[in-house]
């Protein structure tokens, strides 16, 4: 298939409007939610969004981007063979649904209510990421973006109906557990037929260590509501670190969204064997990278308290520290996921999970050391995780010694 420059270029202008619009749409839904619960009242739907982002990245990001791996090779995905992917999505939702369950007492107000958004979540947005996937691996970029929006109003105009209906942090969470199915309006199972080489095999190879990479990346990017709300932090506390970290952790949220672009664009270049263009994409992640790093601390410290509570209202302000180390570690963050993108296009997900744990010890070490406030210890172990974790991932997307098979399609087009 190939792809002229300017149906290309028409394609990524909708990609980015539905990332923009998908964005927005999420700090929409939050701050809606956040003005009319307040602080105490949003805790339980701010740890279920948590939940939300961390089943879908640990468990069903791998998912997603095996499906934009082996699609942009030309291989079907979704045959009877594909129990790997079934098995990352039934381990997802007991995940999600157990955990729900069992803090239901003490993050959740008690209520099963919860429990059964958990469970629906978790159902619903596994045919939501094998949409996305196809899309993404037959470069459909528009309908990615109209996916993103979509799911965005979804959310909101359910979150809104739920809370004018039933009322309460309840009602307002039936947007996380119904508003994704909105993208489900895109069709995308026909792109299978598109489909021309055979699978390689190796899902489970390709997902095992995925997930577990998964897990340390977002056990530090996502987790830190539940990381205070373990320290013992109050109610309040857990809403000013969640919105905090959830607002400034935006481009790491982008570069989820585009990241399915990006592996499509390496594995092609895998195939063609073009090294000189796969050096340049790793020296310039690199370049903007310690240049984010460098910067991020000083604008988080100077405008973070007041964006949040400009947006939040001042109930949810966080402290300089805080909104200083929370920037400094998104940048790490975002920088880290790019060059591990490298990795993941050579299929070498092994060793992109040993660099993220090396970044989760640095960040647990960190914890331990760190006295006092529950919401500056997380802070500080956020900033040094996400850091070292992207200088590991620096130093593995440097080699490329166990190069893992792509096998050409003879369409290299970019």
């Amino acid at each position: 298939m190939v792809t002229s420059p300017s149906d290309a270029r028409g394609a990524d202008g909708g990609l980015v409007a539905g990332i923009l619009a998908g964005t927005l749409l999420a700090y929409a839904y939050q701050l809606v939610g956040g003005r009319l619960l307040g602080p105490e009242g949003f805790a339980p739907v701010s740890v279920l969004w948590t939940l939300m982002f961390l089943g879908a990245t640990i468990g069903l990001t791998p998912v997603e981007q095996l499906i934009v791996r082996e699609s942009t090779a030309g291989r079907r995905v979704l045959t009877r063979r594909s129990w790997a992917l079934g098995a990352a999505f039934a381990l997802t939702a007991a995940a999600m649904t157990g955990f729900t369950f069992a803090t239901r007492e003490t993050l959740f107000q008690g209520s099963g209510a919860f429990v059964a958004q958990a469970l629906l979540m978790s159902l619903v947005l596994a045919p939501v990421i094998a949409a996305r996937g196809l899309v993404m691996g037959h470069r459909r970029y528009g309908h990615y973006g109209l996916m993103l929006g979509l799911e965005g109003v979804g959310r909101l105009a359910v979150g809104v109906a739920g809370y004018l209906l039933v009322g309460g942090a309840v009602g307002f969470g039936w947007g996380l557990a119904f508003g994704p199915l909105f993208v489900l309006l895109v069709p995308t199972l026909h792109l299978e037929r598109h489909a021309t080489n055979d699978r390689a095999g190796g899902d489970a190879a390709f997902l095992a260590p995925y997930l577990g990479a998964g897990a340390a990346s977002q056990l530090l990017l996502a987790g830190a509501p539940i990381a205070v709300a373990a320290l013992g932090a109050d109610a309040a506390t857990i809403s000013i670190v969640f919105v905090t970290f959830t607002l400034f952790r935006a481009p790491v949220t982008i570069v989820y969204l585009v990241q399915g672009r990006i592996l499509n664009l390496l594995v092609r270049l895998e195939i063609a064997r073009d090294h000189a263009a796969l050096l340049r994409v790793r020296r310039s992640i690199e370049l903007v990278g310690i240049v984010a790093v460098a910067s991020a601390g000083a604008v988080g410290w100077l405008v973070g308290p007041a964006v949040v509570g400009l947006l939040y209202g001042d109930a949810f302000r966080p402290t300089a520290a805080v909104a200083a180390l929370a920037a400094t570690g998104v940048a790490g963050a975002a920088a880290a996921q790019l060059l591990g993108q490298l990795l993941v296009a050579r299929g070498q997900t092994a060793r992109l999970a040993g660099r993220w744990a090396i970044g989760l010890a640095a960040a647990l070490v960190t914890l331990v050391l760190v006295p006092g406030d529950a919401a500056l210890a997380v802070a500080s172990a956020f900033a040094v995780g996400e850091i070292v974790a992207a200088a590991a991932m620096a130093q593995g997307a440097r080699s490329r010694t166990g190069v893992g098979s792509v096998h050409s399609t003879g369409d290299t087009t970019v």
